[in-house]
């Protein structure tokens, strides 16, 4: 490392003088030459003097083409409301007749003409407008500039007055004078701005809902923070080029299987051995395959597909197959029975292009562990893989363990929270201590073991020609990151399932299912009567419960077992336990819990699925939690005008407020108990931000403020949601279903401490 001394000279007014050291730290030698300072320039208004030096670099021109390739290569994402989409139903039509597609055509080649189809009736519909590398920097006013240049010339004179004490008076003054112009100016530039955007708001509100809300997110997001560099085992990657590769090899080692010690290798010999016994008996079956390829699922799968969404590899969204045609589902239906045929995935479905998502949270900028991968892959696959999916979705949702809430039809995640209310109001009602483990697996989705999986699902039910195409899509697949505008080089992924992926949900729920099922079984974990709750469960998010602290040690030790033997890792740091209603301890609750090999700790709070929970809880503290929550969202919608006076009408804030505010301060509510002071906590502020956005006073009755402002006390939202919570539950034949049943016979009606009784009472 070569530190470059660069020395910064201040003189102010008075004539004393100030230094400042400034340092350059790089690995080359000799980076600057030709240094030069020049004092008091007369052209310079700054306090500082200006250092001039010559810095070598090493540009390579075969990098500057390749830059400017790849920002001629891109394109803006079609505007479809703009688009004639009659002539480009016709034009694909014609395209697709058109095609050299026969009955030896392989799926590669169908699957090449419907997407060189697809592009060239884009482009012949819609003028592809080129994106610019770089956005045009915002340009002051030319009041503004006059001004500014204005105020720098007298504090030039002052610098170089040499007149009596009366002249450097004067000039003080006209420079004051200045600055106070430039900043009236400036902010007067910035009320018409935001006056503007304002307006835009109020406006978009009523005409264009999509406007509104993109304006308003715009507002929440704040400044975006641009990734300079990046640390992947412990080398700085600084330029967009070494960021982007970066990016692929961190990714790539992740999709490559570990060998661990403590993982079991008699169990992978095992499924490997039963990987080829299914294959050859899967490939030795004559069964057609169960898909529904008929004209109309197809359509059906293809008018759910969701607007607005990333182009894939090829730039084909789900507006181009959307508005194709029936011509174009008849193309498609003649490419998925070729691919059932040939029981070959082609090679552009199993290719992806990963983004890396910041998970914010504070969480370090330059450390790719902060970054979950969003996986975008082909469209046209997508329809294949829907269709593919809903042929066994209901065979194996069946055998889904019923305390899985995560990824299901007809459940919410907020259900594992409900199960935790009421296991802590039986635990307060039969006066036990509950034990509870917050565990988490380490880049769950991402380590998936794929022998297992598959292994899995045919003994669940996948078989045949359908497990061979599943098999097929998991071999070989190829992902490439984008990043700073281009494409990383493609890699391997030999693990994982991608998130964004159809099938992928489903997949990792049967994967973890076994040891769901392996608590019920052994009859490990609390319950109320004779329902099982013992591992409330949301996708990757695991919950164990016991009024036992051995039985716990327990639960965990076989969580442990079962994630060496399907090659995955929980982590220790980020696993917790609590103890809620704790009594006097006993010699069965000694020693502690050990993951890894490491002692878990014992944590006094921990937001699980969102919604934080403490061993001791006040009356009243969840109410303010809420508050809390209302009011740092209130602060983020504050750029997008949502305050009582030189803002928006009130009309746009009570939508911001419905919309943004309220769905998070309530959100999680409907599964907790709360006492009269959380209600009426959050009440108050209800009713309190209401009257500020209508601009009335704080004494203005309660009836008047929700008749103005069309709402309704917050006790009655909490209502709707508790309601609309307990209906599906009881539509449901879920274990939520047989606890709330439980609960209803069992218990008596003045018990309030239980979710589903004073649920009833409403």
């Amino acid at each position: 490392m070569v530190c470059v001394e660069i020395v910064r000279i201040h003189k102010v007014v008075t004539g004393s003088h100030d230094s400042q050291i400034d340092y350059i730290l790089s690995t080359q030698e000799n980076l600057v030459e030709g240094k030069n300072m020049q004092s008091r320039h007369p052209n310079n208004t700054s306090t500082h003097d200006p250092v001039y030096g010559t810095i070598l670099l090493d540009i390579s021109l075969e990098n500057v083409h390749r830059t400017l390739d790849r920002v001629e290569n891109q394109f803006e994402r079609v505007k479809w409301d703009k688009v004639d989409r009659g002539k480009y139903c016709a034009e694909l039509s014609k395209n697709l007749l058109c095609s050299e597609i026969s009955k030896d055509s392989t799926a590669n080649d169908i699957l090449s003409a419907i997407e060189t189809a697809i592009n060239t009736s884009i482009q012949s519909c819609n003028e592809l407008k080129q994106v610019k590398g770089h956005k045009k920097p915002k340009l002051i006013s030319n009041n503004v500039l006059l001004l500014s240049k204005k105020s720098k010339k007298i504090f030039w004179e002052i610098k170089n007055f040499q007149g009596g004490e009366g002249g450097l008076q004067r000039l003080k003054l006209e420079s004051k004078l200045a600055k106070k112009n430039l900043r009236r100016a400036q902010r007067k530039e910035q009320a018409e701005a935001r006056h503007l955007l304002y307006q835009e708001i109020m406006e978009s509100e009523s005409h264009n809902q999509r406007l509104f809300y993109k304006l308003t997110k715009k507002q929440r997001s704040g400044p975006q923070m641009k990734l300079s560099r990046l640390f992947v085992n412990d080398v700085h990657l600084n330029t967009e080029d070494e960021i982007r590769e970066g990016w692929a090899g961190y990714f790539e080692e992740l999709s490559r299987p570990k060998i661990i010690e403590t993982f079991d290798v008699e169990y992978k010999e095992q499924v490997e051995t039963d990987m080829k016994c299914i294959q050859q008996t899967c490939e030795a079956q004559q069964d057609r395959s169960k898909l529904d390829l008929t004209h109309e699922h197809i359509l059906e799968v293809v008018t759910k597909l969701k607007n607005g969404k990333s182009a894939d590899e090829n730039n084909i969204t789900a507006e181009s197959i959307k508005f194709g045609g029936s011509v174009l589902i008849d193309y498609l239906q003649i490419l998925f029975g070729k691919i059932v045929s040939e029981k070959e995935i082609p090679e552009p479905f199993k290719c992806g292009i990963i983004t890396p998502i910041y998970k914010k949270n504070n969480k370090p900028l330059e450390d790719p562990n902060s970054y979950r991968r969003i996986t975008v892959s082909s469209i046209i696959g997508k329809i294949f893989e829907k269709i593919h999916l809903d042929s066994m979705e209901s065979l194996l949702t069946s055998q889904q363990n019923d305390l899985q809430s995560g990824f299901t039809k007809n459940t919410s995640p907020v259900y594992a929270g409900l199960i935790l209310t009421e296991a802590l109001a039986e635990a307060m009602d039969t006066k036990q201590t509950l034990y509870a483990g917050f565990l988490d697996a380490s880049k769950a989705f991402d380590v998936v073991w794929h022998d297992s999986m598959l292994r899995k699902l045919y003994i669940q039910g996948l078989e045949g020609t359908d497990w061979l195409l599943l098999k097929n899509w998991y071999t070989g697949m190829r992902s490439k990151v984008k990043w700073g505008g281009g494409y990383s080089s493609a890699f391997l992924e030999s693990q994982g399932v991608r998130q964004g992926g159809i099938w992928s949900p489903t997949a990792y729920k049967m994967f973890i299912n076994p040891a769901l099922d392996l608590y019920e079984t052994y009859h490990l974990g609390f319950k109320i009567g004779s329902v099982h709750l013992g591992s409330p469960t949301c996708a990757d998010d695991e919950l164990l419960l016991s009024t036992k602290y051995q039985e716990l040690r327990t639960m965990v030790n076989i969580q442990e077992t079962y994630a060496n033997r399907e090659r995955y890792t929980l982590s220790e740091a980020k696993s917790k336990v609590m103890v809620f209603n704790k009594m006097a301890r006993t010699k069965e609750d000694s020693g502690y819990i050990e993951l890894n090999n490491k002692e878990l700790e014992i944590v006094d709070s921990y937001t699980h699925i969102g919604i934080e929970r403490h061993s001791k809880v006040k009356a009243g503290d969840k109410g303010e939690a809420a508050v809390m929550i209302a009011r740092k969202t209130i602060y983020s919608l504050m750029g997008a005008g949502f305050h009582g006076y030189n803002g928006v009408n009130p009309k746009v804030s009570i939508k911001m407020w419905a919309m943004y505010v309220k769905p998070r301060m309530l959100y999680g509510l409907e599964s907790q108990i709360l006492k009269r002071k959380d209600i009426d906590a959050i009440n108050h502020y209800h009713k309190k931000v209401i009257k500020q956005l209508m601009h009335l006073p704080q004494r203005t009755a309660d009836a008047t403020v929700y008749i103005l402002a069309g709402d309704i006390p917050i006790e009655g939202d909490l209502h709707i949601k508790i309601l609309g919570q307990l209906g599906n539950i009881f539509r449901s034949n879920g274990v939520e279903r047989k606890l709330a049943e439980r609960q209803l016979a069992m218990k008596e009606g003045n018990i309030d401490t239980r979710k589903i009784r004073p649920t009833i009472n409403i």
